[in-house]
């Protein structure tokens, strides 16, 4: 029996396709993992794509390398399935409360690494009851 639920997950793999998200420059080298560079547009571009996808079609780990973002606002990523989430910008200085609510799977991991924050956004991460692992490094904590 085990190597019917081996074989599923094998399929379920085989069929996932990167999706591709007009106007940022996204890739996968790995199945459901998504890496995406872009400027401040590209975030809401990247979640309306994500949002529109269906259940087999998910992206787990969403890693984000963005130019011109100082803030991530709230709800940015609802009804959004996610597991883990990276967003490095070099220029991250605030987290909306709501940044993370909506989501539409709990997060896990969520690093925002290589920013400028100068503390940990307490208020944001409130809601992230299933968080396991937290990235802040290389900021000005």
């Amino acid at each position: 029996m085990w190597w019917l639920l081996l074989l599923t997950t094998v399929t379920a793999v085989e069929d996932w396709r990167c999706p591709e998200i007009s106007n940022v420059s996204c890739s996968c080298d790995l199945p459901h993992t998504l890496r995406c560079t872009g400027g401040r547009d590209a975030l809401l571009t990247i979640a309306s794509a994500l949002q529109a996808l269906s259940p087999s079609a998910a992206v787990s780990l969403l890693d984000c390398s963005l130019q011109n973002v100082s803030f991530l606002p709230a709800s940015l990523l609802q009804n959004v399935s996610l597991h883990g989430l990276v967003i490095s910008s070099g220029e991250l200085r605030q987290v909306s409360r709501e940044a993370f609510t909506g989501l539409s799977t709990p997060l896990q991991a969520l690093g925002l690494p290589n920013n400028l924050l100068d503390s940990v956004p307490t208020e944001a991460l409130h809601s992230l009851h299933h968080l396991e692992r937290l990235d802040l490094s290389h900021n000005p904590l």
